[in-house]
């Protein structure tokens, strides 16, 4: 199970930045890269954002930039899938290549601190603050511009988006650092944990599409991860299930949350997830209400 290749502007980029208004039922769900940065408004709609090796809300005025090759996906609520059109959820988006001004904009002064906001990209950056609607408002009205006048409000979203200082990385720096391809044996794993992870997932599965013995998969996963294989994997489904429960729906338990992070027994759920934060479910909720 690979990540799948997108290009987001088949036709060679007729234009510098490529912008796209989207409604509808649901975002693109399958687990995916592309070459070109994505600077993504939400609209409406809320869910989850996969990137890398972690998972973030999103809802309403979130904002959120991805770098090249990032791999990602966009998971929403059920709410949402279906809704009538009237409650389709709604994005804005820009795809650009990593090169789009074709110099080093680091090497311009006027242009560093975009420079390091597309290298901090690489981890994927969230947004926050009063920063995100006017970013949104500013992309809502490229919908009508030409090329140069897009080009030109662009390059402003950026340097606003350089001085902002209300943000977060998102995948972790031990992710970024390994610069996974998605025909890498490690690129492979990730791939089939990040889709399957709601799921029984075994050492065996695992092995097989690294191609290699149980033995030598768990030396080479610890060596990449600094983990082994079971305490990435509870990682991975403990942060999903912190994402569940903070956003304090009254109408799922936490043995339900455990369910749909791939735990058939809430006692093992409520077991790992001390482990992973510290906290039993209960008390981190009440700590999130708390806050």
């Amino acid at each position: 199970m690979k990540p799948k290749l997108l290009h987001r502007n088949p036709t060679g980029f007729v234009e510098s930045v490529v912008y796209q208004h989207t409604v509808s039922d649901q975002f693109l769900t399958a687990w995916h890269y592309h070459p070109e940065l994505e600077l993504v408004y939400i609209v409406r709609s809320s869910g989850s954002l996969f990137v890398g090796d972690a998972i973030e809300s999103f809802g309403p005025g979130s904002l959120v930039l991805l770098g090249s090759n990032l791999p990602h996906r966009w998971l929403n609520d059920s709410s949402h899938q279906p809704r009538p059109a009237t409650e389709h959820s709604e994005s804005l988006t820009v795809h650009f290549a990593p090169d789009f001004l074709k110099v080093n904009l680091c090497k311009i002064p006027e242009f560093r601190q975009m420079g390091q906001l597309l290298e901090q990209a690489k981890r994927g950056i969230f947004f926050n603050g009063s920063c995100c609607q006017k970013i949104g408002d500013q992309l809502l009205i490229m919908d009508k511009q030409d090329e140069f006048k897009r080009l030109l409000n662009f390059l402003d979203i950026l340097r606003i988006l350089s001085q902002s200082s209300n943000t977060r990385l998102i995948a972790s720096p031990g992710y970024a650092a390994q610069k996974i391809e998605s025909n890498s044996r490690f690129g492979r794993v990730h791939a089939f944990i990040m889709t399957h992870f709601q799921e029984d997932i075994t050492l065996e599965q695992v092995a097989d599409i690294a191609l290699m013995n149980k033995s030598a998969f768990c030396r080479y996963f610890k060596k990449m991860t600094k983990k082994n294989f079971s305490r990435y994997l509870h990682e991975i489904r403990i942060g999903y299930a912190c994402k569940l429960l903070s956003e304090q729906q009254q109408d799922i338990s936490i043995a339900e949350v455990g369910f749909q992070c791939g735990y058939n027994n809430v006692s093992n759920f409520n077991r790992q997830f001390k482990i992973v934060t510290g906290h039993s479910p209960t008390a981190y909720i009440r700590q999130y209400e708390v806050e």
